[in-house]
């Protein structure tokens, strides 16, 4: 977890003392940001954690998914949301917008990240789709993405 301080940090959420009270301890913090320290000393963002997927006690960072999926020539943009699973507990789900004129099926791309991803990783369902739905800052609303079933 990314914690921040500094005096370009806020003091806390305007008229909000429940998320203020969750997310700052002694003027830290929390960005919500699941990191990792690189050898070169820089941070990198691995994912939000709200957005980690764990199956069956493994996490999942649908970035990762994401970056292998969108490797594929067929695929123009792909985005990963866990879904609810009985016996694992998540499993990802791939919404997948291909590029024009592109062909391919569900079980063609599952096949893909089988070669490039660990097995928890893999999708267990493409749905295809047209466009995301965005946030006014362009940003993909992932929860809508997991309300379809």
């Amino acid at each position: 977890m990314l914690w921040v301080k500094g005096p370009s940090v806020t003091s806390g959420y305007f008229r909000d003392p429940v998320m203020t009270a969750e997310r700052f301890a002694g003027g830290w913090f929390n960005t919500g940001d699941y990191v990792r320290m690189e050898d070169d000393g820089c941070l990198r963002i691995l994912d939000r954690v709200t957005d980690i997927i764990i199956v069956g006690g493994f996490n999942v960072y649908p970035q990762e998914v994401e970056a292998i999926m969108n490797t594929h020539p067929a695929i123009s943009e792909a985005v990963v949301v866990g879904m609810p699973h009985p016996v694992n507990g998540e499993v990802p789900k791939a919404f997948v917008r291909l590029h024009e004129g592109a062909r391919v099926t569900p079980r063609e791309i599952i096949d893909f990240c089988k070669k490039h991803l660990a097995h928890f990783k893999v999708p267990r369902s493409i749905e295809f789709i047209e466009a995301f739905p965005l946030s006014s800052t362009g940003k993909v609303l992932r929860r809508m993405l997991r309300q379809q079933k």
